[in-house]
């Protein structure tokens, strides 16, 4: 009798203790577990010279980027010789690439070659080929009142008119030719202008630095960038340095009154802008950008 009483009363218990008031913690719903944060990646350190304005003497890539220092495992293209908007002065430059608006690097080779060989057989000047076959290209004479212009891209755009021309096959611009040569051989961004043959006042940056009068009255480089970028150009084992020969501009000369035809070129030794005959064969030709 006592068995079968415990065993009502245990049924009983059961049936009265539902499944909604079992205890749970607080007594309410249990709330959801946080699930910890997964760290992230850390950042890569972020390199001071990213980013930062172009200064003279600064390696430029063949990636469109620039330091002072030089990056292991870039591929250096120029050595940045002059800082400031290329443009400026160069209409046909401005057209074609306004967003070179940084400065001119200079390249890291060289050649020898004349400015133009045959031209006396030719009997005229360049200018006036293209004055009279293409006058929207026509690039006219770099006066002696007009030597501090920086106009090398669109003089060498001119003259590749001039060269391209079948009939000018036996007495091509050779300093132009090897403009072409080092495109070639030495690619560049598509951020930069390409190579071309700088003007006088781009050469005359390249040696002595600004200088504000006509390059005729120059007597004393206001900076020394020839001794500068050598020191440069010395520390960069693909780099041939600036030596003290004549390099050849892309800038022609005329004398209308004797006739006396030429093309300006700058002496390394001391800056001194002058006029040489086209066939000069140890002239050099050294190539510019900009970017």
């Amino acid at each position: 009798m006592k068995r079968l009483l415990f065993l009502a009363m245990l049924a009983i218990a059961v049936s009265s203790c539902r499944k909604d008031d079992i205890p749970s913690g607080d007594g309410s719903t249990p709330p959801e577990q946080e699930v910890p944060e997964t760290p992230g990646t850390p950042e890569e350190p972020k390199d001071p010279e990213e980013d930062k304005d172009p200064l003279i003497g600064d390696y430029l890539y063949d990636d469109g980027t620039w330091s002072t220092s030089r990056k292991e495992g870039k591929n250096i293209i120029g050595i940045i010789y002059w800082v400031g908007d290329p443009a400026t002065e160069d209409a046909t430059l401005k057209a074609d690439h306004p967003e070179c608006t940084h400065g001119l690097a200079v390249s890291l080779n060289q050649k020898s070659s004349a400015w133009q060989t045959g031209f006396d057989q030719l009997g005229t000047t360049v200018s006036d080929w293209l004055a009279k076959q293409n006058p929207d290209q026509h690039v006219p004479y770099t006066s002696r009142e007009t030597l501090g212009t920086r106009n090398g891209y669109s003089n060498t755009k001119a003259i590749e008119i001039f060269n391209m021309a079948e009939e000018n096959s036996s007495w091509k611009v050779d300093a132009v030719e090897n403009v072409l040569a080092y495109r070639a051989k030495v690619p560049v961004p598509e951020s930069t202008s390409g190579w071309y043959l700088p003007s006088a006042k781009e050469l005359s940056l390249m040696c002595t630095g600004e200088f504000d009068d006509n390059l005729l009255n120059l007597t004393k480089p206001a900076i020394d960038m020839r001794t500068r970028l050598n020191q440069i150009l010395t520390e960069t084992p693909e780099a041939y340095w600036l030596s003290s020969g004549v390099y050849w501009s892309s800038s022609e000369y005329d004398d209308a009154t004797t006739g006396w035809m030429g093309a300006w070129n700058v002496y390394f030794e001391d800056g001194d802008v002058n006029i040489s005959f086209k066939d000069f064969s140890s002239g050099i030709c050294r190539y510019i950008l900009a970017f």
